[in-house]
């Protein structure tokens, strides 16, 4: 999977900018007329999207940054819809998964499975399905 190619599409998208080689997330201006749970629920969909769509892959791990670019993203967005100047107010208001109030929907942030797993002298290859 590449990671570059998978921050060039989101950047098409407008998650993010890029400055020279450098990927700097943005907020998404069409968004803001949404509630706060379909705000979730978009940038949910796209990480659903996205972690589905490369799943089979084994460098799953670099995925987290594009998570976290869009985690940063969706909180410069609902700075914008409440009218905050940054983005750390809003993780102070929500959590670091921007949890809302009212509907209990909170950010999906994708568990990351080891393929091998070292128990003692022995290594354990999972298997293939």
């Amino acid at each position: 999977m590449s990671i570059k190619l998978i921050f060039e599409k989101a950047t098409l998208h407008g998650f993010f900018k890029n400055r020279v080689d450098k990927f700097i997330s943005i907020r998404v201006a069409r968004c803001i007329n949404l509630s706060h749970r379909n705000i979730l629920r978009y940038y949910n969909f796209v990480i659903y999207g996205v972690f589905n769509y490369y799943s089979f892959v084994e460098n799953k791990k670099s995925f987290l940054s594009f998570v976290y670019g869009l985690n940063l993203s969706c909180a410069r967005t609902l700075a914008l819809k409440y009218k905050l100047c940054q983005a750390s107010k809003i993780y102070k208001k929500f959590g670091v998964k921007l949890k809302s109030f009212d509907n209990n929907i909170e950010l999906f942030i994708p568990p990351i499975f080891k393929e091998i797993k070292k128990s003692g002298d022995t290594v354990i290859v999972l298997d293939n399905l």
